[in-house]
């Protein structure tokens, strides 16, 4: 989704409201790319960004990885210098649509309307910002259905009330204000923050357009999550479970045993369910069939039982869809998508009767594929048994007591996780710097697919991933900084990232594992994704990382509490990043939220993060308090382990 905010003269805050915009919806958890489109040097001011980190002139055009600037908060920002301006709309528009299915969102921030760029938007929404002042006041305007009216530094002392602005624009009360806040701004100066961090009033503004512009446009700019169905997978199917989340547009969810699945069916209510007699617990099969069938009518039961067992004839009669013997996973797929009318567009499903669910007995029998009568026979076969034992009182079957699938643990991989931007890849990257320089030898791994955070921040102009995911010696691809040659980095270009599937990253720590002492992997924050989740099964050692932060504490307590079932939290660590000294903010909150105790300690250090970006040389190498805080953790944490 593409914001446009444009001002309506020059100085009303046209980039402090996209600027902390952006900055609300990272903290969110959203990914964001924030741009300068109209030259100067307004967003690296408002984030507080250091020039000397920056390149000489924002292009998108002809961009490269480097100008794309990551905060320490997650926000993506391509800024503007005062070297130049971007007036090719049409070639900007491409570009931007060629960078657009990276990001939830990305803000333009545009400039006023004297500017050229300004009218020829080309956002799926425009924010126009004014203030109530006379120079605001413009005949004849108005705004269209595509528009959204800010009126900021709104103040008591303010010669016109906001009523009038927004008459002025003909959209009566239909507008957003923000509150002036120089107690925020002043704070925001001081601390080298966004406002919306620093000041309450400021910050509710912020998130009240958010909100409200999310639930008003909900075709448009509602989280690309929220616009995907849900498929609850529960089938103990690993590669199946990859190629559903892979090939299909869906938000997966995968539930690890059957107690589990009856849990994430009741709390998540998801479209469908996918479940297999495989899936490993002590709760029987039937029992959890019947459960899950009073929850939601889009079922699958995934079977390699022969269409004439019982256990299957008894799901069927609960009107649950089976598909049984020999079937493939593209066979699955297809079901799945009948099933969920998933068409690739938001037009009508009438409209496409083509992808409308397939009645296999109304195909004609030369016509109908090899799968398709597979289900045909197995579902006749199913009806005639079902009709038998319909008079017959059938005894009570014995509950399947299946043991879960034990995941071979590598015992020098580490995996570092957030479900926060709580700065999950700084500690990833830092500890292994500190570890490094104590004579350890290092492999980092950056497995965030959607943000290869690892490559940005160390300034890597080489994709080091891709080809040590297919060769057998895998070191020789390795990044090494000639200042720390015991850490061997694997992480691609954002823009082209590597193929990262299950199969390709336990391969790759497979070869690793006798070829360096410790391998660090840097995970993508959503723990359920099923990349994410066959390194932590792997992982000996699941550092968690959080903050202070109350939002994401509250965030980092309910994704564990859903997850409590299916994670071994003994083999979990906290490490408690970007600590400040406060009386309202305490480490014991931390503590509470994940249900650990922290064994590790990082303050808070934002100077030398950003100068760390900068150069692209990690903290620990020119910061001894940062590598002294790593270097304690793991003295700590090896003694923990020795005790366990």
């Amino acid at each position: 989704m593409i914001i446009s905010v444009v001002g309506a003269v020059s100085g009303v805050g046209t980039t402090v409201i996209a600027a902390n915009i952006a900055v609300v919806l990272t903290n969110n958890g959203y990914n964001v790319l924030l741009v300068e489109m109209s030259g100067g040097t307004d967003i690296q001011n408002e984030l507080s960004i250091s020039p000397e980190k920056l390149i000489t002139k924002a292009d998108i055009v002809n961009r490269h990885n480097k100008q794309i600037f990551i905060t320490e908060y997650g926000l993506s920002v391509l800024p503007g210098s005062d070297h130049g301006t971007i007036e090719d709309m049409s070639v900007i528009q491409e570009e931007i649509k060629k960078i657009a299915y990276s990001y939830d969102y990305i803000i333009l921030d545009t400039g006023n309307l004297k500017l050229p760029m300004a009218n020829e938007s080309f956002a799926d929404i425009v924010m126009l910002v004014t203030e109530p002042s006379r120079r605001c006041l413009i005949k004849n305007g108005h705004l269209n259905a595509q528009q959204v009216l800010i009126i900021n530094k709104v103040s008591p002392k303010a010669v016109y009330h906001p009523r009038d602005i927004a008459r002025c624009y003909k959209t009566d009360n239909k507008y957003f204000e923000i509150v002036e806040d120089v107690a925020s701004v002043k704070k925001s100066m001081q601390q080298h923050q966004p406002i919306a961090l620093c000041g309450k009033k400021f910050g509710e503004g912020i998130e009240n357009i958010i909100s409200t512009v999310l639930t008003k446009k909900k075709s448009g700019i509602q989280p690309m999550d929220q616009l995907k169905q849900s498929i609850l997978l529960a089938t103990g199917d690993e590669d199946l479970h990859e190629a559903i989340s892979t090939s299909i547009s869906c938000l997966p969810v995968i539930a690890v045993n059957r107690k589990t699945l009856l849990e994430l069916a009741s709390s998540i209510e998801p479209d469908m369910i996918l479940f297999s007699g495989n899936l490993p617990g002590d709760i029987d099969i039937l029992e959890v069939a019947t459960q899950i069938g009073q929850i939601s009518d889009k079922i699958l039961f995934i079977s390699n039982m022969q269409a004439d067992d019982i256990t299957l004839a008894r799901i069927k009669e609960l009107g649950i869809e089976a598909l049984s013997g020999e079937i493939s996973i593209g066979a699955i797929l297809k079901t799945v998508c009948s099933r969920l009318s998933i068409t690739g567009n938001t037009t009508n499903q009438d409209e496409h009767e083509h992808y409308s669910p397939v009645d296999v007995e109304e195909e004609d029998e030369d016509t109908e594929s090899a799968f398709t009568k597979i289900v045909r026979s197995g579902t006749e076969m199913a009806g005639k048994i079902t009709d038998k034992l319909s008079s017959v009182n059938l005894p009570n079957l014995p509950k399947n007591r299946l043991a879960r699938k034990h995941n071979v643990r590598v015992d020098n991989l580490i995996a570092v996780v957030s479900p926060v931007t709580a700065g999950k890849t700084f500690v990833s990257i830092n500890l292994a710097t500190t570890l490094a320089l104590n004579g350890y030898s290092v492999a980092l791994i950056d497995a965030d697919m959607r943000n290869q955070s690892v490559y940005t921040w160390l300034a890597l102009d080489a994709d080091s991933l891709t080809e040590a995911l297919k060769d057998d010696d895998p070191l020789s691809f390795a990044y090494k900084n000639p200042m720390i040659p015991n850490l061997h980095v694997f992480s691609s270009d954002p823009y082209t990232p590597a193929p990262v599937n299950i199969k390709s990253l336990a391969n790759l720590i497979g070869n690793l594992k006798e070829e360096v002492d410790i391998i660090i992997v840097d995970t993508y924050r959503n723990l359920t994704e099923p990349v994410t989740k066959k390194i932590i099964d792997m992982a000996s050692n699941v550092i968690m990382v959080a903050d202070q932060d109350f939002c994401h504490l509250v965030k980092i307590q309910k994704e564990f509490d859903l997850l409590e079932s299916s994670l071994d939290f003994n083999n979990f660590t906290l490490i408690v990043n970007q600590m400040v000294s406060s009386k309202e903010l305490e480490i014991s909150d931390a503590e509470k939220a994940a249900g650990l105790q922290a064994e590790g300690l990082v303050q808070k250090k934002s100077k030398e993060v950003l100068e760390s970006i900068k150069s692209g040389i990690p903290v620990a190498l020119f910061c001894p308090d940062v590598k002294m805080a790593f270097y304690d953790f793991w003295i700590k944490h090896e003694k923990m382990l020795a005790l366990a």
